[in-house]
């Protein structure tokens, strides 16, 4: 983290509909309550929901929320939320698991949690768990702990929070917290009336990257299957029409600087070139007329040190003309 703390408050009917953009300006976040149990729903999230995708396009980090209750099975419950809060996409999810009428279980807990990851792939589920409810009971099922100790006072959440001490940011039930809220009376401009507020030690960036679903990272494309392949420096390999083609396996040879892969041919034939690239980026495709059997050097938008495999396979269809591969170092 940065060592720079900033602030994210936590909402729900009681505040009415936060103006989202006010909000913004000072917090680097938000929650929404949605749902409690399987019986209530927020009947401000509708309009909530869209302030918070508004300032959110401007990295703002929304999170959504479901109150866990005591009665319906943890599973029911992650089913009702995931009815009433509809698409999260760019959302974070928590589950704010303490006393409510009774006492909801770790075990249901577990199983909701278990519900969403179901009902939104990729999400990560936070848990809202305030260590004077869970104790030492194992929270490692959530993705992200958001920890609860409340400071006295009223009033702007910088000025209040100079009273926590760090004991409170203390690991519990296997996870460190990521949030503190440290209050249920902060002012904060964009919300009606004191709300909750909580404290992140680092930038909304980082904040997202904890909580919000992000994009898998992309898969390097499959390098194709070696029909037939250059293995030795120098050996000159022949290209046939309707031949398959044939595989330079480039990193296993760890180029140098002067590596080169070169085709030549008689005038009309035509080569065609694909690499396959480190960073997982998309293959590129070039093609490579021929001429009198003038040596044509290949070239790709990387250097060689950022190709993984190159695939050569004639074009043309002149089956009486010749082309040939070689590897230069």
């Amino acid at each position: 983290m940065t060592g720079t703390t900033n602030y994210f408050v936590d909402c729900s009917s009681y505040q009415g509909i936060p103006a989202w953009a006010r909000v913004s300006a000072v917090c680097i976040g938000g929650a929404e309550k949605v749902t409690e149990g399987t019986g209530y729903t927020n009947p401000y999230w509708n309009s909530s929901k869209a302030g918070l995708r508004q300032v959110a396009a401007h990295g703002f980090v929304p999170v959504a929320y479901m109150f866990l209750d005591a009665g319906p099975s943890g599973a029911a419950q992650a089913q009702y939320f995931s009815s009433e809060a509809g698409d999260l996409g760019g959302f974070g999810i928590a589950v704010d698991l303490e006393r409510s009428t009774g006492s909801p279980t770790r075990q249901q807990a577990v199983d909701c949690t278990a519900e969403l990851r179901k009902l939104y792939p990729g999400h990560p589920i936070g848990g809202y768990c305030p260590h004077w409810y869970t104790g030492n009971e194992d929270l490692t099922f959530f993705d992200w702990l958001w920890a609860s100790e409340y400071v006295n006072g009223s009033g702007d959440p910088g000025v209040l929070y100079q009273q926590v001490p760090a004991s409170w940011w203390a690991p519990y039930g296997g996870k460190a917290p990521l949030m503190l809220q440290f209050t249920a009376s902060a002012t904060v401009a964009g919300v009606s009336g004191p709300c909750d507020c909580s404290a992140f030690p680092g930038t909304g960036p980082q904040l997202a990257s904890h909580v919000l679903p992000q994009p898998p990272a992309p898969k390097p494309p499959p390098p194709p299957t070696p029909e037939s392949a250059v293995a030795e420096p120098g050996m000159i390999v022949p290209l046939h029409v309707g031949d398959l083609a044939v595989v330079v396996p480039v990193a296993e040879m760890l180029p140098s600087r002067d590596f080169r892969v070169v085709v030549a041919g008689d005038t009309g034939s035509v080569v065609t070139a694909t690499a396959w690239f480190t960073d997982g980026s998309a293959a590129q495709q070039l093609a490579f007329p021929l001429h009198n059997g003038q040596a044509t050097s290949v070239v790709f938008r990387r250097a060689w040190g950022g190709v993984t495999t190159v695939k050569l396979q004639r074009s043309d269809t002149k089956t009486a003309l010749t082309a040939s591969a070689v590897v230069r170092f």
